[in-house]
C-alpha cells in the first residue's frame, strides 16, 4: 500500500545538511509547540467533508467514492463532538458512531501528542527539506516502535496498536508542524484491518481575530479483506463556538 500523501512531496537533501544540534533545535522547538497544542486553540466548530473510497487491492489505482459525509465538528475545550448534518447530499441526523465503515479521529491535538511525548522516545533523523502549503519545512524521518505507540486501530469490537514510522514537516521558521505521514505495521495477522497509513495536512487559519494552525486535509488508507478503503477529509469553515446563556425578566 502506497503511503497517501495529500499531494505529491519532492524531497530535496542534495543541498547543505542541517548541523546536529540545529535538528535537535527545531525538534525540540517543535515538540513544545505540540504538548501545548491543545490548550491554545480556541473553541470552534468547522464542517468536516469526507469521501469514502474503495479499490481492489490488486488494482490500488481504482478507486471508486462510495459514499460522502459532511460533519459538524465541535471543539469545546479541549474536546471534539461531531453532529451529522450530510450523507451522500442528504440532510441526516444518523448518530456518527452507528455510521458504518473506516472513521477517524484525533487530529486536533492527540496526534501531535503522540509523537512528541517524550515518554515515546520516537526516534528522528533529518531526511531533507520540502515544500509543503507553500511553507518551506525541515523533514525529518521518525520511527515508533508499538509498544510506545498509540496508533491505535478499531474494528469489530476489538483494538490492535500498530508500530509506525514516516515523515514530519516541521515549519523552519515557527517550528510549527506543517504535516504528518505515517505508515503503521506490524499489526497481528487475523486483525481484519491491515496496512494503516495516515497523512495529515495543517495550515493557518483565522478564528476570530487571530490565527490559528488547524487541519486543513487528511486522507486515511487501510487494507480490509481484498479491498483498500480510504477516506479524503476536508476540514472547512472554521468559525468561533461560544455558549449562550440568556436570562429573562417577566
Amino acid at each position: 500500500v502506497t503511503l497517501p500523501e495529500v499531494e505529491p512531496v519532492h524531497l530535496n537533501a542534495s543541498g547543505a545538511s542541517l548541523p546536529e544540534a540545529e535538528q535537535q533545535r527545531l525538534w525540540e522547538e517543535a515538540a513544545v509547540d505540540a504538548m501545548s497544542y491543545s490548550s491554545r486553540l480556541p473553541n470552534f466548530r468547522c464542517h468536516r467533508e469526507t469521501r469514502r473510497l474503495a479499490a481492489p487491492v490488486r488494482s490500488p489505482d481504482q478507486f471508486r467514492e462510495g459514499d460522502s459525509l459532511i460533519e459538524e465538528l465541535t471543539y469545546e475545550n479541549g474536546k471534539e463532538s461531531y453532529r451529522t448534518l450530510e450523507v451522500n447530499g442528504q440532510k441526516s441526523a444518523t448518530n456518527r458512531e452507528k455510521l458504518e465503515g473506516v472513521r477517524s479521529r484525533g487530529e486536533f491535538g492527540s496526534m501531535l501528542k503522540s509523537i512528541f511525548r517524550p515518554e515515546i522516545s520516537a526516534r528522528y533523523k533529518w531526511a531533507g527539506r520540502a515544500m509543503t502549503g507553500g511553507v518551506l519545512c525541515q523533514v525529518f524521518d521518525i520511527d515508533v516502535p508499538a509498544n510506545k505507540s498509540n496508533f491505535v486501530l478499531t474494528f469489530s469490537l476489538s483494538q490492535a496498536v500498530a508500530a509506525y514510522h514516516g515523515r514530519v514537516f516541521i515549519d523552519e521558521e515557527t517550528g510549527l508542524v506543517r504535516r504528518i505521514a505515517m505508515q503503521g505495521t506490524g499489526l497481528p495477522k487475523e486483525f481484519g484491518l491491515q496496512s494503516p497509513s495516515f497523512s495529515l495536512e495543517y495550515g493557518m487559519v483565522r478564528i476570530g481575530d487571530k490565527d490559528h494552525l488547524l487541519p486543513l486535509r487528511s486522507v486515511l488508507q487501510v487494507r480490509q479483506g481484498r479491498r483498500l478503503v480510504r477516506n479524503e477529509t476536508l476540514f472547512r469553515d472554521y468559525r468561533r463556538f461560544e455558549a449562550e446563556s440568556q436570562i429573562r425578566f417577566q
